[in-house]
């Protein structure tokens, strides 16, 4: 897996589930890292197998102007991993699995001229270990922006702002040019950056996103910014950091029904 940021991973252990959320919404746009990394051998080969043909029609359904992607339940994503498309079975109900997967992916899949077929060989390659902790952070850092795009809709219900302008200031919390671009070269940046000065300005641009969250937020959301970001101390950082991992790990809670996912570095 890929390494936790010690006070996101704080933030997520003091979640209090002593209310009933809102809401129940356990889905994702993009397989949970955790199905690969809860499973056997054998099957974790097939995984990854399976995510390597089917990654760019995963990615361009979420990326095109028109989508209307739709999350998938963990069993759902686990069981396309797995069970790759029954591409060719005539039973009617696995026929009728593979018609709703091709829904899911639109034209997606025609567009990249991808064959519905899983991999057909047996002996699934093992995948080594830092490759596989790319795949997986590449998996952990897509579906944590898509659930802050997710939450920022929910939470900032009394906007007035439209769509276009707060995925535009959502895309400022990252050091990308894309909601959809993940490099691992850069795994280690923007927010997951290890020094508080380069994380800062992220930080910020997070912090005035979820000024217009619902919810008691705590004083240093509330706070305006600095003059200039040489005025900030690394204690002033690591607080605003804390607060900001404490509340959105419980607003997603109290919103989603489940616990967040969290962004993650790389060694």
């Amino acid at each position: 897996m890929p390494l936790p940021i010690p006070v996101w991973r704080d933030a997520l252990k003091a979640v209090k589930r002593d209310e009933a959320p809102a809401s129940y919404r356990t889905r994702y746009l993009f397989p949970e890292a955790a199905i690969f990394a809860s499973t056997n051998e054998a099957r974790r080969a097939k995984f990854f197998a399976t995510w390597n043909v089917f990654r760019p029609a995963c990615i361009l359904r979420v990326f095109s102007a028109e989508s209307l992607a739709s999350p998938l339940s963990g069993q759902q994503w686990r069981d396309f991993l797995l069970d790759g498309l029954l591409a060719h079975s005539r039973e009617p109900n696995l026929v009728g699995q593979r018609e709703q997967v091709k829904a899911i992916f639109a034209d997606a899949l025609d567009e990249l001229q991808i064959d519905l077929c899983p991999p057909t060989f047996n002996d699934f390659p093992t995948v080594p270990a830092d490759e596989a902790q790319k795949i997986l952070w590449e998996l952990t850092e897509l579906n944590f922006r898509f659930e802050l795009l997710a939450l920022d809709n929910l939470a900032s219900g009394s906007s007035h702002q439209d769509e276009h302008e707060r995925q535009a200031m959502v895309l400022k919390c990252f050091d990308v040019p894309s909601l959809v671009v993940a490099n691992v070269q850069r795994a280690n940046s923007g927010l997951q950056a290890h020094d508080w000065r380069e994380r800062l300005p992220f930080l910020l641009a997070l912090r005035a996103l979820m000024r217009d969250w619902d919810g008691l937020k705590p004083t240093p959301l509330l706070l305006p910014d600095l003059a200039s970001h040489d005025m900030y101390t690394e204690v002033d950082v690591g607080q605003l950091e804390d607060h900001i991992a404490r509340f959105y790990t419980q607003t997603f809670y109290h919103l989603f029904g489940h616990a967040a996912v969290i962004p993650t570095r790389l060694p």
